[in-house]
């Protein structure tokens, strides 16, 4: 096995002294070679989840634990917000490289490429899209050479005609990296679109999971997944 598997995961938060619980008994495996989507209502403890995975918050009660070859490990995690958070002062290949150790020309060459911005590799945050702007934020957590990719809405803000284009890029991106992804939407059809693996969150639980075995790219009007999504809706 290799990815994440959570064992009985609850997640509670103190407020005004009352324990609130966002996760509830959480059983999930996620393999680290496909796009699992977390999909869900606002409020439902997607974005908890997606911290308790990135180790940026502890469980209150269960276990998280990436395996390598049934071997616990604590993996690399690139991770990418709603936000694009750029560093404003640092140009597009010096974001890119941030967060390794030394500066490395053909680490930036390699990004940029990757993620089509060689004209703009010596522009600024401001001078930029918000498409963009989100590419610069997942090449520099790709440059991290992360074992699974954590992505929290991150084309939320984004306009339609942008949003589309970039559900294509990820796409892209899979195929050409090979990396796991876990992506968090409460849009169903971008949900469709680029997941292998969706999981239903309500309430800090787990509804339903869905497997889908069908080939990029999808047509989101084929019979298939319109039953699926009308499944998805009823459960909502």
């Amino acid at each position: 096995m290799r990815g994440y598997k959570l064992t009985k995961v609850t997640k509670k938060f103190h407020i005004n002294g009352k324990p609130v619980k966002i996760l509830d008994n959480l059983n999930l495996l996620l393999e680290d070679n496909k796009i699992t989507v977390i999909l869900g209502r606002s409020g439902c403890g997607k974005t908890t989840l997606l911290r308790l995975l990135g180790y940026l918050d502890t469980v209150t009660s269960g276990t998280v634990e990436f395996f390598n070859n049934y071997n616990s490990v604590k993996p690399k995690i690139g991770m990418v917000f709603q936000e694009s958070r750029l560093f404003p002062w640092l140009n597009v290949r010096e974001n890119i490289t941030f967060f390794l150790d030394k500066k490395n020309t053909n680490i930036e060459n390699k990004y940029l490429h990757l993620m089509k911005l060689e004209k703009f590799g010596e522009a600024y945050p401001s001078q930029l899209s918000g498409g963009m702007a989100h590419r610069v934020a997942i090449g520099r957590a790709l440059a991290y050479e992360p074992n699974i990719l954590l992505m929290d809405e991150p084309f939320a803000a984004l306009d339609f005609f942008t949003r589309a284009y970039m559900q294509k890029e990820i796409l892209r991106l899979y195929k050409e990296t090979n990396k796991g992804i876990v992506f968090v939407t409460h849009n169903v059809d971008e949900a469709l679109l680029i997941g292998h693996k969706i999981v239903i969150l309500d309430k800090g639980k787990i509804l339903k999971e869905y497997n889908i075995n069908l080939e990029f790219p999808r047509n989101i009007s084929s019979e298939k997944l319109l039953n699926i999504k009308e499944d998805i809706l009823s459960k909502l």
